[in-house]
Formats: structure tokens, C-alpha cells, sequence
């Protein structure tokens, strides 16, 4: 979809199901992909130095992290876009038609950049300080 707006300048499909559609896809993938980024930084750290309580807690630390990394952004942006009572108006020479409408609203825009704030900088700072860790430990293993 983002290829063939980049390539022709508009949606490729002008209506609005597609644009609620594409702003779903886009904005659940790229959360998803944050967050699985981040549980596979910290299940790295847990399989290399702690494998025992990894393996006995398997369920927790591995299966349910990697099924919320998939549902919740699709559930909450699906609910958002859809269900949010505001009038989209889209146009379709911008990407993703232009955003949500929910956006645009003050209460939630600064709502928005405190989420962004949080997937973007928490999570590669998460990612940043397991890999420090685990730095740290294998300096210790061969010191």
C-alpha cells in the first residue's frame, strides 16, 4: 500500500474503508513491531543467562508477550479507527489518506505523543539497557 502511494502519489484505492483499513495496518504493525523488538531483546537476555527459569516459565515469558505483541495493536487500532466518534475525512494524496480523526483532537493528540513517546523511546531504551546487560555479563564470564 505505502509502495504503490509512493509510486503513483495517491491511495490506491480512493475510499474510505481502504483508508481506515491501510491506518489500521500501518499503525498496528509498526506498534507490533516495536514490541516484539523489545520481548525478543529481553527473551534474548532471559535464554542466554537465565535458561532454567525461562524454560520453566515458558508460557508467561514467551508465548503470552508474543500474543499480545500481535493482538493488542490490531484490537486497539482497529477500535480506535473505526469506532471513535468523529468525522474521517480523508485525502487520499496523503499518506495513510491523512491519518485517524481521533488524531486531530487535542485530547487525544497529546495522549498520542505520550504513547509514541513510550513505544518509541521506552522500548529502544529497553532494548539499549538489556544489551548493555548483557555485555556486561559475558565481560564478567571472561574476566
Amino acid at each position: 500500500m505505502t509502495l504503490i502511494f509512493l509510486r503513483t502519489g495517491s491511495a490506491a484505492i480512493q475510499s474510505d474503508s481502504f483508508c481506515q483499513f491501510w491506518i489500521i495496518f500501518d499503525y498496528a504493525f509498526f506498534t507490533g513491531g516495536l514490541w516484539t523488538m523489545a520481548t525478543a531483546t529481553i527473551e534474548r537476555y532471559w535464554l542466554i543467562f537465565h535458561r532454567a527459569f525461562f524454560d520453566k516459565h515458558i508460557l508467561i515469558l514467551h508465548y503470552i508477550p508474543i500474543i499480545l505483541c500481535m493482538i493488542y495493536p490490531l484490537t486497539l487500532y482497529s477500535s480506535i479507527v473505526t469506532r471513535y466518534p468523529c468525522i474521517n475525512t480523508f485525502d487520499y494524496s496523503s499518506w495513510t489518506c491523512g491519518g485517524a480523526c481521533y488524531l486531530y483532537e487535542v485530547r487525544y493528540r497529546f495522549q498520542n505523543i505520550f504513547v509514541t513517546y513510550l513505544l518509541i523511546y521506552k522500548k529502544n531504551r529497553t532494548i539499549f539497557v538489556f544489551r548493555q546487560i548483557y555485555i556486561y555479563e559475558i565481560e564478567d564470564i571472561f574476566n
